[in-house]
């Protein structure tokens, strides 16, 4: 029995943009929730990817600073 979909968690490297933990929120449309960050005056900082055939990831700063991931499923 295959496991559901879904963002399981996942490690990488610190960065430049990623400096440390990051919480990051399972969304219907990426795009979409993009387009309402940079809309309230946050900014994208890694635009939509394709995570192989598992999904999209994206990351967005916060009008404080702080980085967000967001996660699609595959479509």
């Amino acid at each position: 029995m295959a496991p559901a979909p879904g963002i399981d968690g996942g490690f990488s490297l610190r960065s430049e943009t990623v400096k440390s933990t990051v919480v990051t929120l399972d969304v219907p449309d990426i795009d979409a929730t993009l387009a309402g960050v940079v809309a309230h005056g946050g900014t994208i900082v890694a635009p939509k990817m394709p995570i192989g055939d598992m999904g999209f990831v994206a990351y967005f700063q916060d009008t404080e600073g702080n980085v967000v991931g967001l996660w699609q499923g595959p479509v």
